[in-house]
């Protein structure tokens, strides 16, 4: 068992209310059901957890019309009514006094993965990114609800593999219904069994893949994790050298306020 890092930078991009960007109304065509991600350098989900349907991409895209062709966001998601086109986060910064970008705009300067710091004492190195093909550097999904027993009609692969060891934000101790209010599992209380070994996990302060389950934000919950550092993906924005940084992205919605 390990704690989990808090070393990383983290956005947590509620959409309930709707994203600033460049706006553009149009009647389009409205995917009909989610598209199930593929193990690519960037995969797309489409984000329905509330009256906001969007495409969401694991480089940065928060709003994506990669997949829509012509806009990312709909509100009302039935409607085919695009209101936002494309949308991600903007970090600028200094390296030994040098302008460096790591920002989204139409293209992307990031792609999928961690970074592996060296931990010793001394001068601080730029880290090591991890390989982005890695079938866990895809995009999380989850929903209140799901389950991690494959006989469940609720079943989700992304709610059993949610990646804490990589920084995806965790519930310390199993979940359960506190019947009498005293904020402690007592027998007999019903529980989520997330790891299938038939007793209640407590609260052990810890964060343990496979043992703690995914913590809900809202009533549906993307992860992922990127970094800035192939220079590659510098050469089309603002040509800058790369700043050097992994970002841990939470995205969440609420179906009520």
């Amino acid at each position: 068992m390990r704690k989990n890092s808090s070393q990383f930078i983290i956005f947590s991009l509620v959409l309930s209310m709707l994203l600033l960007s460049t706006t553009l109304f149009a009647r389009i065509s409205f995917p009909k059901k989610q598209v199930t991600s593929t193990v690519t350098l960037d995969n797309f989900v489409f984000f329905d957890g509330n009256q906001i349907g969007c495409w969401v991409s694991n480089d940065g895209q928060v709003v994506s019309y990669e997949k829509a062709v012509s806009t990312g966001l709909f509100w009302p998601k039935e409607s085919g009514l695009g209101v936002v086109f494309q949308s991600g986060p903007f970090i600028i910064g200094k390296v030994n006094g040098e302008f460096r970008s790591a920002s989204v705009e139409y293209t992307s300067e990031y792609y999928p993965g961690k970074v592996f710091y060296n931990p010793a004492p001394g001068p601080k190195t730029a880290g090591t990114p991890d390989n982005s093909t890695l079938p866990k550097y895809r995009l999380y999904k989850i929903n209140r609800g799901d389950s991690s027993d494959p006989a469940s009609p609720r079943f989700n692969p992304d709610y059993t593999e949610w990646p804490v060891d990589d920084g995806a934000p965790a519930h310390d101790g199993e979940y359960f219904t506190d019947l009498n209010n005293n904020q402690v599992w007592d027998k007999g209380e019903p529980f989520e069994d997330y790891d299938l070994d038939n007793q209640y996990d407590s609260p052990d302060g810890l964060l343990v893949q496979g043992q703690d389950p995914p913590l809900i934000s809202g009533d549906q919950t993307l992860w992922y994790v990127m970094n800035d550092f192939d220079k590659d993906k510098h050469k089309h924005l603002f040509s800058t050298q790369p700043l050097g940084i992994e970002v841990q992205v939470s995205q969440f919605g609420s179906k009520t306020l």
